[in-house]
């Protein structure tokens, strides 16, 4: 408990110091999403590549708990090679979203990249959704589910427009 604690506090804290440290570097860099009164509601241009600060934040709470002495540090440790081999998939998957983000592209190409990062995970990492509530899928099923349920956990964020627009 202890240690999920720690992941959650630490996570939370370098999320919240990183961000307002990414959203200034992007401002900078011209990184931004400008509105468009459209699909774009937001009232100021904000920041295209906040996904940094998270994996930051993900991968500093993670790093602490391992140097801790806690049970979830000898946990991570003992993960560690079933984590080293999803690394791939991660890179290819956040890589994907990041030059989305800064370039943007177009949906068959983000898909390209996902369908990409899920394939890695899957024979790399050995990432397999093999049953449903103790009833075995046939593995040619299994990898159909499998990559419908990354992709769609990818991109589950809904741009969904204000309430106030919906009703009227």
């Amino acid at each position: 408990m202890l240690s999920i604690m720690l992941l959650g506090a630490v996570s939370f804290l370098l999320a919240l110091a990183s961000t307002p440290l990414i959203r200034t570097w992007s401002e900078r860099a011209g990184l931004v999403d400008h509105p468009d009164g459209n699909r774009k509601i937001h009232s100021r241009p904000v920041s295209r590549v906040g996904g940094i600060a998270i994996l930051l934040a993900i991968l500093g709470a993670c790093l602490v708990l391992l140097a801790s002495q806690l049970d979830g540090g000898e946990i991570i440790r003992s993960w560690a090679p079933s984590m080293l081999r999803l690394l791939p998939a991660v890179v290819v998957m956040f890589a994907t979203g990041l030059i989305d983000d800064i370039y943007g592209l177009k949906p068959w190409q983000k898909l390209l990249g996902q369908l990409a990062a899920v394939g890695l995970a899957v024979t790399l990492g050995g990432v397999m959704i093999s049953g449903v509530r103790g009833y075995s899928l046939p593995v040619w099923f299994s990898y159909g589910v499998t990559m419908v349920w990354l992709i769609g956990c990818t991109n589950a964020v809904c741009p969904c427009p204000p309430i106030a627009q919906i009703s009227s």
